[in-house]
């Protein structure tokens, strides 16, 4: 899907403030279409065929086109019409995926272990903090045990299925999601709130979505659904099984008068006493 970049100085543009509501809106669509033609702002179409794309009727988006001319913002020529100064707004260079292959290869260290060493790190500044200010220190040891020992919380069945779907997906964006996500959990699970089992099975879940060609357009919705729903599966197993402990068997389930009669001594009735 194309896209473009639209920065927040507009609302200062005094070419965009003498817009009306109309003509922003055509301006909007002439950047989205100037997009998809990807010829550095150039949209080689006739005015019928920009009309009809943009579904907005020759006259009026004559006249839109008339007064963004007038304004310096789209200029004619005979092949169509040029948004003015694309090349120096919509710029080529963020290539998102590719930085992101560059910046893996210049690092050592693998995304996940980045992570633990960056929470560890503002886990160690925040117990400072709250020392330095005289107020009771911060017990981390449960959650740096977590990111330390190998196998509490399955942390390395977490790390593989980090690694799986930053090699299925390797956006920055959508690891970050994931990543956090992931590390936000970790002290949840530290403190009984969700069962470990729920994080790894919408791990494994997103994992397979993306290995199926699926599109994940809000990871962090999809594992928090998942995880919320598996983790109330964990809770209901673990209430019965309480219940189960609690209530007494049919062995143990004697009645009132037994229990006196097993207190008294053999051959000995109450009325004895």
């Amino acid at each position: 899907m194309r896209w473009f970049r639209m920065y927040s100085e507009i609302l200062d543009d005094p070419k965009v403030a003498r817009m009306t509501d109309s003509h922003f809106r055509i301006f909007t669509y002439l950047l989205a279409v100037a997009s998809e033609c990807d010829r550095e702002g150039c949209i080689q179409l006739t005015l019928k065929d920009l009309a009809w794309r943009m579904r907005f009727s020759e006259d009026k988006l004559s006249d839109a086109l008339e007064h963004l001319c007038e304004a310096d913002i789209v200029a004619k020529h005979e092949n169509g019409f040029q948004v003015v100064n694309w090349s120096k707004r919509q710029f080529r260079s963020d290539n998102v995926t590719g930085r992101t292959k560059r910046f893996r290869e210049r690092s050592p260290e693998p995304p996940v272990e980045r992570l633990r060493k960056r929470h560890q790190s503002r886990a160690e500044t925040e117990a400072d903090t709250e020392q330095s200010r005289g107020d009771h220190p911060v017990d981390n040891s449960a959650e740096q045990a977590c990111l330390k020992d190998p196998d509490k919380n399955g942390a390395e069945e977490v790390k593989a299925l980090l690694e799986k779907i930053v090699t299925l997906m390797p956006e920055a964006w959508f690891f970050q999601e994931v990543a956090l996500f992931t590390q936000r959990s970790i002290p949840r699970i530290n403190r009984g709130e969700i069962h470990q089992e729920a994080l790894l099975h919408a791990l494994r879940r997103l994992a397979e979505e993306l290995a199926n060609g699926g599109t994940i357009l809000r990871p962090k919705a999809f594992l928090k659904k998942i995880m919320e729903a598996e983790n109330g599966h964990y809770q209901e197993q673990e209430e019965q099984l309480k219940k189960e402990r609690l209530q007494p068997s049919r062995e143990e389930a004697i009645t009132a008068p037994q229990l006196i009669g097993r207190a008294l001594k053999p051959n000995e009735t109450e009325s004895d006493r």
